[in-house]
């Protein structure tokens, strides 16, 4: 009688019937009247079922593999653990309780070794080429990366330098086109199975198939990996602080070693010259100074560049043209426009020739 008032009478229980079985309309009901305790995502729940049908203790393996990126200045989740196990070996990526029956979670587990290998030295591969937490932006970016590697068994050979470094070059470029592009901004199954059926048709070419995804992804203007000219010069304006700032300018440079040299990000004409800019200085030409002053133009793509991190100490705030002539730098390498001044009094004319010059890069690039 306590029970029944307190269900009928009391009001402290507010219950429906549901009708409906299916598993995941259940799940999704206890996560949405759990929204209150304990916070539970779909993918624990999951999480839970892929345990009870592993032979191994499947969560104490998780948290391994999640602590090793960790290492690597990575955060990752379950959750993109078991995606990456879905698309390796499921028709339906999609996070429902149908794709983690005892015959697929079963196969996760024999293949569990390869899998856990293969996203490990993943984002080995991405701190090497000076990737971070932050610059990693979407995380399912790195799943067809993984799975590239998984169905042409490199993982014990991808890491080492001076081998695949074409397969590796394209990786790296789909990274940091689709990081850019933001294609994996909602419906991101939609990609990732867009993606897979390019690998899966690619399956016997021993190159990464960047440009067969980007034909996939041609004819759909959100996903597209093809940049307009609006985009490329939003993407030049992008400051140093911004977290794609590295993600551009290694893309810019696709043709250094990112495997063997770390990079840094250097100010072509030194920060600390712009600093102590005054107005006074200019004579009176106010256009020039605020020019100078603006940071799109000297904190911006436009005035950077990727150093190995041992030339960027050494060059500290020496001016362009000194340390340019000094070091005999190669300006075709340097990306830094030829034929034009390098004194600091011709700056503008400077940023606008290389302007000029990143933007044929870009579209040499990307199209």
């Amino acid at each position: 009688r306590k029970f029944r008032n307190v269900v009928f009478e009391d009001r402290l229980i507010t219950y429906y019937q549901e009708e409906n079985q299916d598993i995941d309309t259940v799940l999704d009901i206890f996560i949405r009247t759990n929204s209150g305790g304990e916070p539970l995502s779909f993918s624990n729940l999951l999480m839970s079922i892929t345990t009870a049908n592993w032979e191994r203790d499947a969560r104490k393996e998780f948290k391994a593999l999640v602590d090793v990126v960790y290492e690597n200045n990575f955060i990752i989740s379950s959750d993109l653990i078991l995606k990456c196990c879905l698309v390796l070996f499921k028709d339906n990526i999609k996070f429902q309780v149908a794709n983690f029956d005892a015959d697929s979670v079963r196969e996760f587990d024999r293949n569990w070794d390869r899998i856990r290998k293969c996203i490990e030295v993943t984002f080995m591969m991405l701190k090497k080429w000076g990737f971070n937490d932050a610059s990693l932006r979407a995380k399912n970016a790195i799943i067809p990366i993984v799975y590239y590697i998984y169905h042409h068994h490199l993982e014990n050979e991808i890491l080492k330098d001076h081998i695949h470094q074409d397969e590796k070059k394209a990786m790296r470029k789909w990274l940091c086109i689709s990081l850019l592009k933001g294609v994996f901004g909602g419906q991101s199954d939609n990609v990732l199975i867009g993606i897979r059926k390019v690998l899966r048709n690619n399956q016997d070419s021993k190159q990464f198939p960047f440009e067969q995804i980007k034909e996939e992804f041609a004819s759909n203007d959100a996903k597209s990996l093809s940049f307009s000219d609006e985009v490329i010069e939003d993407i030049l304006k992008t400051q140093k602080e911004a977290p794609n700032s590295y993600t551009i300018l290694s893309l810019i440079y696709s043709h250094l070693h990112y495997d063997t040299v770390t990079y840094h990000k250097d100010h072509l004409h030194p920060a600390s010259f712009f600093y102590k800019l005054k107005e006074n200085d200019f004579n009176g030409d106010v256009k020039k100074y605020e020019f100078y002053k603006n940071p799109e133009n000297w904190n911006s793509i436009l005035n950077l560049q990727l150093l190995s991190g041992a030339t960027n100490e050494s060059k500290n705030d020496c001016d362009l043209l000194t340390w340019v002539n000094d070091n005999n730098i190669d300006l075709k390498s340097q990306l830094i426009p030829e034929q034009v001044s390098l004194e600091f009094d011709k700056f503008e004319e400077f940023i606008n020739k290389r302007k000029e010059l990143l933007i044929k890069v870009l579209k040499d690039i990307v199209g």
